[in-house]
């Protein structure tokens, strides 16, 4: 197998972390790619050992690294595919962030850390999510199979735009649905201010131009990136939850969101990223594109 790539994945031994692993490997099997598994151990600042004292704390790291490897070697996974487990004390997105520059990553892998998806907003996950310069993948649900169904949400940009192709590369096998939500111009009624309205305005007018706009990005995109499947949503008052529900709807395997890597995950849809980040019931891969 000719590795083509390096692929950091965040685990915890303490965690269940057999479905993250099982995923790495189905990735890693489909790219060609070699797996780092990196554990990061964060000491509280009160386990702290004392300078003034002689007693010092001290932590197996080699231990910790071999019952990781016992985990993996426990579990039915492809063969052939080299990994390597590295054990860390310290932060653990700074550490997970720092050895993917390291080995020159070109994905993170990591678990939300939770019992709950509404938890996730704050967590490890998201942090990396937030800091990363490369592409995250989020594992949510067991790993049964690849991924099969994959939904890339669209604002007609380079970053969504180079995401879905990234995608497509990562997993070819796959089926792939375009989703844009279009926002028309809402208004409860005619609004005067200092001798200023909008008497006159066909809203109506304005939202079917929108729409039509919206449908014909949407169809020149499917079109260059030779996508079979695409969906045009009207984003409603609250776009976010019109997409959420989007998804629930129509499940699939994995969600696609972009970012532009300019000043992390917020760059892309800010709030509404971060809500679908922890709010999506699939798979989420957040894809960087750094300019």
């Amino acid at each position: 197998m000719s590795n083509s790539g390096r692929i950091v994945v965040g685990i915890d031994p303490f965690a269940k972390s057999k479905t993250i692993v099982k995923r790495a490997f189905m990735v890693a099997q489909e790219r060609g790619a070699e797996l780092f598994f990196i554990y990061a151990v964060k000491i509280p600042w009160f386990e702290t050992p004392d300078l003034f004292s002689l007693k010092q704390e001290n932590i197996d790291t080699d231990a910790i690294r071999k019952d990781i490897q016992k985990m993996i070697k426990k579990l039915e996974l492809p063969e052939g595919i080299p990994y390597s487990v590295l054990v860390k004390e310290g932060d653990p997105v700074d550490t997970i962030l720092y050895q993917a520059r390291l080995v020159k990553a070109e994905m993170i892998i990591i678990g939300p850390h939770t019992k709950g998806k509404k938890a996730l907003l704050g967590t490890t996950a998201h942090k990396i999510a937030d800091r990363s310069y490369i592409p995250v993948l989020v594992v949510k649900n067991k790993s049964k199979e690849p991924y099969r169904d994959i939904t890339v949400l669209t604002d007609f940009g380079m970053h969504s735009k180079r995401g879905a192709v990234y995608a497509k590369k990562i997993f070819p096998s796959a089926k792939m649905e375009i989703v844009h939500a279009y926002e028309p111009f809402y208004a409860t009624g005619i609004y005067v201010s200092n001798g200023y309205g909008f008497q006159g305005f066909d809203f109506e007018k304005y939202r079917q131009d929108v729409k039509l706009s919206a449908k014909e990005s949407l169809k020149a995109l499917k079109a260059d990136l030779a996508i079979e499947k695409s969906k045009l949503i009207e984003g409603g008052i609250e776009v976010r939850k019109t997409l959420l529900d989007h998804l629930k709807k129509n499940p699939c395997d994995l969600l696609v969101i972009g970012s532009r890597g300019t000043s992390g995950f917020q760059a892309f849809l800010g709030s509404m990223a971060s809500y679908l980040l922890a709010e999506a019931p699939s798979d989420v891969l957040v894809y960087v594109l750094n300019e």
